[in-house]
């Protein structure tokens, strides 16, 4: 691995850090957390201060499958990781220990350890694998591309 990734990746650890130490601080005074689906240890830190989890994804909702491909095919962010089984068990055990998350899989830990409620920026009809996501779990609230119907929602 080269020194600009090794430097990426001690940057975002080192974010998460940061927010994951405000968040200790004053989280217990608020309703609840929500929290971008790359901020890793935002469900067990909700958990650790008794308030409930809400995340977002600014993109797809993801699964194990979805980490795959895009392990595959995409860009040299976050999926990138998943190219390298090796380095993705070294990071993981790393974030496991420092963050206290419940399993020592990065992937594992966004889809088992995912929050009750789900919020994507896209629509269903464009979800990656949508029948890996119950409508129970993830809500959809990108623009709509049909005939919008107005519903109530019920936190």
């Amino acid at each position: 691995m080269n020194n600009f990734r090794k430097w990426n990746i001690l940057k975002e650890i080192k974010s998460w850090s940061a927010a994951y130490q405000t968040v200790q601080r004053i989280g217990a005074n608020f309703d609840c957390l929500i929290y971008e689906m790359l901020f890793l240890p935002g469900k067990a830190l909700a958990d650790q201060l008794g308030i409930p989890a809400f995340r977002l994804f600014s993109t797809f909702a993801l699964s194990e499958k979805v980490l795959r491909d895009f392990g595959k095919t995409g860009g040299w962010y976050m999926t990138a990781i998943f190219r390298y089984p090796k380095l993705c068990r070294l990071f993981s055990k790393v974030i496991q220990k420092k963050f206290g998350l419940r399993y020592g899989d990065i992937a594992k830990e966004m889809v088992y350890n995912a929050p009750n409620l789900n919020f994507t920026y896209t629509v269903r009809d464009f979800q990656i694998y949508p029948n890996e996501f119950p409508d129970t779990n993830y809500k959809y609230v990108g623009p709509a591309i049909g005939d919008r119907v107005e519903q109530d929602f019920n936190f």
